[in-house]
């Protein structure tokens, strides 16, 4: 999908583009009047796996449980790429954390940041 979705866009780039595992869930907000780009990170695992969104549980006396995604522990993901197309960016953060990112200038004018370290959920804020 995200291939198709590049072929369809030609030439244009997204103003943010993630490197980090499939299981990385990424959006983004842009706050135009307060000149910033939120990007929302969702380490989006299960215990049991993706599958267990539909998994439902039998019970041993045969009632059912579920669905719901189990997460039993955090397995935490590291060194994920941000790189952002807003002009203007001269800051970024990562928050609740509150970690100051260096920011990259790349060479088609966007800017890169690396989140070293997340557990469930983090924010980059860009400014």
């Amino acid at each position: 999908m995200v291939k198709a979705a590049k072929w369809v866009a030609g030439a244009a780039k997204a103003p943010i583009e993630t490197d980090g595992p499939l299981i990385l869930a990424v959006t983004y907000r842009r706050q135009p009047a307060k000149h910033r780009t939120i990007v929302h990170l969702l380490n989006d695992q299960s215990s049991y796996g993706r599958h267990s969104l539909y998994q439902k549980i039998q019970l041993p006396d045969h009632s059912v449980m579920g669905p719901w995604a189990v997460r039993r522990e955090v397995i935490p993901l590291h060194d994920i790429k941000v790189r952002c197309r807003v002009a203007g960016v001269t800051k970024a953060t990562q928050q609740p954390e509150n970690i100051n990112l260096p920011l990259t200038k790349m060479a088609d004018g966007a800017v890169e940041v690396t989140v070293p370290k997340m557990d469930m959920y983090t924010l980059v804020i860009l400014e």
